[in-house]
């Protein structure tokens, strides 16, 4: 089974799948978030399609590890998720992946507009975290 990453901002969700074995992850695309039951629906097609057996979501505290204003609104989305998507819905600590992201796309020649990330390169970030983490404690 596959695992689908998503990045949640207030207009954009990002998007990364891992492969089957669940070693690599790679950006997949954007939702774009114009009303929460619409995205919802997208997220579940994507689930259904590509046979996703878990949605991992960014969650985006601060550097001291508290909640902030986003946090709080990627909460209550994923809460909305959670009561429709037929897969378990985890949280991951998302870090700095959108700074990740950035500075990956600059290192590789990738254009972006200023002040626009690509958010399914943060997603990945976020899913490839996830997935080396799980793999190290499955071997520990």
């Amino acid at each position: 089974m596959r695992i689908l990453s998503l990045d949640i901002g207030d207009s954009k969700i990002g998007t990364a799948m891992s492969d089957p074995m669940q070693i690599i992850a790679s950006p997949l695309g954007v939702i774009l978030r114009r009303e929460d039951g619409e995205a919802i629906r997208d997220i579940v097609e994507l689930v259904e399609k590509h046979q996703v057996g878990t949605i991992v979501c960014g969650l985006p505290v601060t550097l001291s590890g508290t909640d902030s204003e986003q946090t709080t609104k990627v909460r209550k989305f994923v809460d909305n998720l959670k009561k429709i998507a037929p897969v378990p819905v985890v949280y991951w600590n998302e870090g700095l992946s959108t700074v990740t992201a950035q500075n990956m796309m600059k290192e590789n020649g990738g254009k972006r507009r200023v002040g626009e990330p690509d958010d399914s390169v943060a997603a990945a970030v976020i899913l490839q975290e996830y997935l080396l983490a799980t793999m190290q404690h499955d071997t520990n």
